[in-house]
């Protein structure tokens, strides 16, 4: 069963101007090119891509580690997370290092309240049977044989998945 969970976004807290401006600070693009990337945060929509990019810590200085497969022991189970203040306090004084470890609704928390910060309207939304585009596609691609019958080789023919219910 579903049941509701308290969430503080914390995004007016005193530590969220060091911790958002450092998040788009240690962004890819910004090391690569600071006056372009500085000269860009007017528009929110770029904003808004650096910030999703730097939320999770695929290959940057991202702020959380996914973890779906139950072994938490190095790090926080996502359901004890209930703020998204702790976990960017604890990215912002490790360095940057990422924090283990987080799911859809951590993610989204965490996104949220970045993006609060920074002024750009934000909420979080939970939907079911959502699909998930592993490949960058912008498709949900589900293969039928003959007899209308779903094959199940959606995440290994396309690199795409669906999921019971999301919060993103």
């Amino acid at each position: 069963y579903f049941s509701p969970m308290f969430w503080d976004f914390g995004q007016f807290e005193d530590e969220m101007v060091d911790i958002c401006f450092k998040l788009l600070d240690v962004n890819p693009k910004h090391k690569r090119d600071p006056k372009d990337d500085v000269s860009a945060r007017c528009n929110p929509i770029y904003v808004g891509r650096v910030i999703s990019a730097m939320i999770n810590c695929n290959d940057d200085m991202g702020v959380l580690e996914g973890c779906w497969d139950g072994g938490y022991q190095d790090g926080v189970c996502p359901t004890r997370w209930t703020s998204s203040i702790s976990i960017l306090q604890r990215w912002f004084k490790s360095g940057c290092k990422a924090v283990k470890y987080g799911q859809c609704w951590v993610f989204a928390g965490v996104m949220c309240t970045v993006m609060r910060f920074f002024g750009i309207p934000c909420r979080v939304v939970t939907n079911f049977v959502s699909g998930h585009d592993t490949n960058n596609s912008l498709t949900i691609d589900e293969y039928f044989d003959e007899y209308g019958l779903n094959k199940g080789e959606m995440q290994t023919v396309s690199g795409t998945s669906m999921c019971g219910w999301r919060v993103g």
